[in-house]
């Protein structure tokens, strides 16, 4: 993922998909970036699947642990949400008047609060492209599936039509 500044941040992200996609399958992707996010963020990783930088030592006591995985109290990533869904894209992050977005912009950033970086920012929003696949892989299936189903009816229909056509009386 690339370095976001303070001016350019957003508390989501976008996902460019096929539009092929139905609405519902739109949003059960969605849903399966944002568990694949918290399970990923729980264990430490950034959206790049790389280690969290560590806490400090004040944090880590006040904590009572010393591994990173940014669920403090856990409200933070209960909140990320589909944000947006249409033909070809997702949006994924956090509503506009989430009360915790400082805390969003200070992981991602590394800012807590200050104008500029207090230590490397633990970047969690966002998904790799081998994760993407990996989720959008079975939906990607289906519709190969239902597209083929939908020629096979179509042909099958056709042939009923040419086969229940009576022939016209000749005029005479």
């Amino acid at each position: 993922m690339p370095k976001v500044s303070k001016d350019d941040f957003k508390p989501y992200f976008e996902i460019e998909i096929s539009k092929k996609f139905k609405p519902e399958d739109r949003r059960a992707i969605a849903q399966e970036i944002i568990d694949e996010i918290i399970s990923r963020t729980e264990n430490g990783l950034d959206a790049d699947n790389k280690k969290f930088v560590g806490y400090s030592k004040t944090y880590s006591r006040e904590k009572g642990q010393s591994n990173v995985d940014l669920t403090f109290s856990g409200d933070m990533l209960s909140e990320i949400k589909l944000l947006q869904e249409k033909s070809g894209k997702l949006r994924i992050g956090f509503e506009r008047g989430y009360d915790g977005l400082g805390k969003v912009e200070g992981n991602v950033l590394g800012t807590y609060g200050q104008d500029k970086p207090v230590n490397k920012g633990r970047n969690f929003l966002g998904i790799t492209q081998d994760d993407l696949n990996r989720i959008l892989a079975p939906y990607e299936d289906n519709v190969v599936e239902a597209t083929a189903q939908q020629r096979e009816a179509t042909s099958r229909a056709r042939d009923m039509a040419k086969a229940s056509r009576v022939e016209e009386p000749d005029d005479e």
